[in-house]
């Protein structure tokens, strides 16, 4: 969870719950949004308020990832080779996983290339 405050907050966001997924990553686009500056550098990151914005978190950790979308969530371990934790039970091809693992290779070929 997050908590924003303050005048900075768009009063048409003030008072209300946003559910929609994200990560450390979105804080730039979405802070930046908020006092209306540009934001594009940061294309990793995306405004959380944009009701037209895909919905999906990701996160890294050694050889792994969990990727969470409105379709599905799981969690894979390289070093075991093993999707661990699914939801709801996916075969390997399934699109979400498919999402997922694209989101990862294309961030680290971008890494690769820098």
């Amino acid at each position: 969870p997050m908590l924003w405050a303050g005048p900075v907050i768009d009063s048409a966001y003030r008072g209300r719950q946003w559910l929609h997924p994200g990560s450390q990553a979105d804080i730039p686009a979405t802070l930046l949004a908020q006092l209306q500056l540009p934001h594009k550098q940061f294309t990793w990151s995306r405004n959380l308020f944009n009701p037209y914005g895909k919905k999906y978190r990701y996160f890294g950790f050694d050889n792994g990832l969990i990727w969470e979308e409105e379709k599905g969530a799981f969690s894979f371990d390289a070093d075991r080779n093993d999707y661990y934790w699914q939801q709801p039970p996916m075969a390997p091809d399934d699109s979400v996983i498919i999402r997922g693992k694209s989101y990862l290779q294309t961030l680290f070929q971008e890494y690769l290339d820098y």
